[in-house]
């Protein structure tokens, strides 16, 4: 790299993610959780045309289930 070029990273968040501290052991479930409580504040998944209800998310490489708890008014 020449001197004042300034290296990319391979992947960056453009917005903060914070975990509350003590959810889990796991922090990749926690950074998820609370990625994906957010994203639900704003929006939904749909199957068919049809809002989904989603409480929980299972990731593919690690055992049970992420709940989601979500809160009121968001």
């Amino acid at each position: 790299m020449e001197d004042g070029q300034r290296q990319e990273d391979d992947y960056v968040w453009r917005f903060s993610l914070e975990a509350p501290a003590g959810e889990s052991d796991d922090p990749l479930a926690d950074m998820i959780r609370s990625f994906m409580e957010g994203f639900l504040m704003i929006g939904s998944f749909t199957r068919n045309g049809k809002d989904v209800h989603v409480d929980g998310l299972r990731l593919s490489d690690r055992k049970g289930i992420i709940a989601l708890t979500m809160k009121k008014g968001g």
